[in-house]
């Protein structure tokens, strides 16, 4: 719609000064334990704008703002800074036939700043949240300097189907034809206009001011526990799903931690852990021991990595239960 379109760049202009790649270098896996293997955003940057020695750090002449690294990084070390995908959601639930799209697309119901940002919680998010089917506008991708996201896109989402065993074109589409479009602009008199385009233009601000997380480099905390953004989109995809999909979405997006006999209780692991998802709880003898919250667990490897008799064990849900939690489930999914 024209409102979005126009908002969406006065917008821009205004963030032109901020890159559209935030970083909080204290969420970083190998800036928390410097042994910790992690290299995702490394290795997903087309043109090698990354570093990760001797601390994280983005060269941005160099950045395309693709957002495949916010997609990647499972810590929010790096994140949207423009991106309020909570909203965006809930704008998208208003609309009969939404369509997402970057912010270059005129033909959009809501934009994002790149549709490289679309992890495989993100998809989940469209998937359990809306209830109609949703169109990614890709038409400018075609002359877009960022073209090869749509790899990473279509990968994210034969993945998405693959774990959930359900056909995810039928509630997300990639559309790269304009013939194929659904899009349907809002209209507008002249003062509905000028109230929709100052609406719009407080919704672009206010999700650049509220994009998640917050930056904390201001006072660097290594020790704070924070929940990645998209593991909050991954539990809030669960608990929406039918209760025959929950399961097996739980075998391919959970994580279990599994504690040795020969632990000595020195609470490493819960000192070291990004989320809280290990920590002490004292009981009614007045012991603390050791526990674990699934919900909370990222699968970081930092409390194996850290632990100092090497006694911790971390596995995807799949690889601890019985195969039978994996097959593929009778009833289908409401629209």
């Amino acid at each position: 719609m024209l409102t979005q379109f126009i908002s969406t760049k006065i917008a821009s202009k205004i963030t032109d000064t901020a890159p559209s790649v935030g970083v909080t270098k204290s969420r970083c896996l190998p800036m928390r334990f410097s042994a910790h293997p992690c290299t995702e955003c490394v290795d997903i940057c087309p043109h090698h704008a990354i570093t990760l020695e001797p601390e994280l750090a983005i060269d941005y002449q160099r950045c395309s703002e693709c957002m495949l690294c916010t997609a990647v990084c499972p810590a929010d070390a790096l994140w949207g800074t423009n991106v309020n995908f909570q909203k965006t959601i809930q704008a998208l639930k208003t609309r009969p036939q939404p369509v997402l799209g970057c912010d270059r697309c005129s033909e959009a119901d809501q934009t994002i700043s790149c549709l490289g940002i679309l992890s495989e919680a993100h998809l989940l998010a469209l998937f359990s949240e809306l209830k109609t089917t949703v169109q990614l506008n890709l038409t400018p991708c075609q002359t877009c300097k960022n073209h090869f996201i749509l790899e990473y896109l279509n990968a994210n989402l034969a993945a998405v189907a693959e774990n959930l065993g359900i056909n995810l074109s039928e509630k997300i589409q990639l559309v790269e034809d304009p013939s194929q479009l659904h899009y349907q602009p809002e209209t507008y008199d002249r003062r509905d206009f000028f109230v929709a385009f100052r609406s719009k233009i407080q919704h672009n601000i206010a999700a650049m001011m509220e994009s998640e997380p917050k930056p904390e480099e201001e006072s660097v905390r290594y020790s704070a526990k924070t929940l990645p953004f998209k593991k909050k989109l991954l539990n809030q995809a669960c608990a929406k799903l039918p209760e025959n999909l929950q399961s097996r979405f739980k075998t391919f997006y959970n994580y279990e931690v599994t504690i040795g006999d020969e632990c000595d209780l020195c609470w490493d692991c819960v000192a070291i852990c990004p989320t809280e998802a290990l920590f002490s709880e004292t009981g009614e003898d007045s012991q603390e021991t050791l526990q674990f919250n699934p919900d909370f667990c990222t699968g970081c490897d930092l409390c194996k990595e850290f632990c100092p008799l090497d006694v911790i064990t971390i596995n995807r849900y799949a690889q601890t239960h019985d195969p039978q939690h994996a097959a593929t489930p009778d009833v289908g999914i409401d629209s």
